[in-house]
């Protein structure tokens, strides 16, 4: 079984997701790639998975350790701890002009705590 890398998206909802998977197919890859919905309303934040690997991917479930995390939406980051179950050496691409440093202090931070 093959779980290949493995990367979380926080999104608006109107982005399509899956064209990063689309682009691995393209380049010989397996990938999936599928949406998480909370609570349904328009606007709202979407978490959503992508898998890539050389060989066929096998497993079917959401991903909680994930390699990478893309933060397209920087308001998430006030209310989601993004980099929640992000692996050892992970990496976070965040849409923010926040300078690493800061983007480190605020995603450990408590999220009560933060200011928006």
């Amino acid at each position: 079984m093959s779980g290949g890398s493995t990367l979380r998206r926080f999104q608006p909802e109107r982005d399509r997701p899956g064209l990063h998977a689309l682009a691995a197919i393209d380049e010989g890859k397996s990938a999936q790639a599928f949406p998480s919905f909370g609570p349904e309303r328009r606007g709202a934040p979407v978490m959503a998975f992508t898998r890539v690997a050389d060989e066929y991917i096998y497993i079917r479930t959401g991903i909680t350790e994930p390699d990478v995390v893309v933060v397209l939406d920087p308001t998430v980051m006030g209310a989601v701890n993004v980099t929640s179950g992000l692996k050892e050496g992970g990496i976070v691409v965040a849409n923010t002009s926040i300078g690493k440093e800061e983007l480190t202090a605020w995603s450990t931070s408590d999220s009560s705590t933060r200011a928006g």
